[in-house]
């Protein structure tokens, strides 16, 4: 396929597609390492399978209605996996075409969740949908500073179409102040740099005052 690599104005598209999965959602919980590993684990494995890039834009747990006694109750089975692929317009045709190459092709990805082998069989996949990529900016926020002066940032919006683009990858570690963290070194040393170019300053005045 021609090369996906685009520029922040170049008009997007968003090729999304779902796949349902028997994992249990508790053993991919919002928020846990468990799930980061999970959705990079998958969006890893589907580019490798189609050639696409890969952003899970949702995990849900499914349910079936089960009927115990004179009692209906909803049991979680599984989950479903939505995802998409932004790409450049022009090429959104062929980016919908290798997802259904892969559907009809019944390409899989290999998953491991704890200690479980799982496989993603793409000839599951719902058929992928085609919508303009909306033109947001990426937010995120830097977590509490630890002891060794790194944070967590956590993308709370990832960007898409010509939004600004994030300052660091989602739960990356970033150097932070604060807390148990000493000044930053650098404000110590450009104060101390400072001090030094007003004394310089100030005897050249006197020196040329005598």
């Amino acid at each position: 396929m021609t090369d996906l690599k685009m520029t922040a104005t170049m008009e997007k598209v968003q090729v999304a597609s779902a796949v349902t999965l028997s994992i249990p959602i508790a053993d991919i919980k919002a928020g846990t390492p468990a799930r980061t590993k999970f959705e990079a684990d998958f969006q890893k494995g589907y580019t490798n399978a189609t050639g696409l890039p890969c952003k899970v834009s949702a995990v849900t747990a499914t349910t079936r209605r089960m009927l115990e006694g004179a009692t209906r109750r909803q049991l979680a089975v599984g989950v479903k996996v939505d995802f998409y692929s932004e790409v450049p317009k022009s090429m959104a045709a062929d980016a919908a075409s290798l997802v259904k190459t892969a559907k009809s092709e019944g390409l899989s990805i290999p998953l491991k969740v704890g200690t479980k082998d799982y496989t993603v069989a793409l000839n599951t996949m719902e058929e992928p949908t085609v919508t303009f990529a909306p033109n947001q900016e990426c937010a995120g926020n830097v977590g509490t500073c630890a002891k060794d002066c790194k944070a967590t940032y956590t993308q709370t919006a990832a960007q898409s179409g010509t939004g600004k683009a994030c300052a660091h990858a989602h739960n990356a570690k970033v150097t932070c102040s604060g807390g148990t963290c000493p000044e930053a070194a650098t404000t110590k040393s450009g104060a101390a740099s400072t001090a030094a170019s007003l004394a310089l300053v100030c005897g050249t005045v006197l020196a040329a005052l005598h």
